[in-house]
This record gives structure tokens, sequence and C-alpha cells, in this order.
């Protein structure tokens, strides 16, 4: 088996990445700060070129963001949207990890 061929067996055995409309709830949302929306998009972005150890560190960075807007929002429409997003981000995040330690590569 090439090199390429193995390659590309590895990729088919990760489930998808997360689709793109999925920050639609977010850009929607009455948001003070903008960033984390410009974090998960980046996050998506990586995950969809295959850049997944890259891709997991912008998702720890963006749950980190929509943890905190969580913590410190008293709006509950907002705090129902970022736990729908972080429990579908988070998810993602602990695919690619458990797959990149699977591949022993640290993620």
């Amino acid at each position: 088996m090439t090199r390429a061929e193995q390659i590309k067996k590895e990729l088919t055995t990760l489930p998808p990445p997360i689709p793109g409309n999925s920050l639609d709830p977010l850009f929607s949302a009455p948001l003070q700060n903008r960033s984390v929306v410009q974090l998960v998009s980046e996050a998506l972005n990586q995950d969809l070129r295959g850049n997944l150890g890259t891709a997991l560190e912008a998702y720890k960075t963006a749950l980190n963001q929509l943890m905190t807007i969580m913590k410190s929002s008293t709006n509950a429409a907002l705090k129902s949207i970022v736990v729908a997003q972080l429990k579908m981000y988070m998810n993602r995040a602990e695919q690619l990890k458990s797959w990149l330690r699977e591949r022993g590569r640290s993620p």
C-alpha cells in the first residue's frame, strides 16, 4: 500500500467535519464579542482542509471563549444557543483528539 493510499484510508475513518452552516446560530446570536465566530470559523476551515492538529487547537480556543460567554450571559436564549454549539464543537474536538492519538500524532 502506498503512502497516499494509507493516508486516504486513514482520512476516511475520521467522521466528517461539522458542516459550515453550524455557524448560523452564532451569527444570529446577540453576541457582544464576535471574535468567537471568527475562532469557530477558523477551526471549521482548518478541519475541512485536513489540518487536524491546527483545527483541534482552534476548537479548544473557541470552546474556551464559548464557555466564558455562557458563564457570563444572563440571556437565556443566548445561553441555549451557546450550549448547543459547545456540545457540537466539543464532540468534534474529542473526535479529532482521539483520531490523532490513535495514529500516534500528538494532539
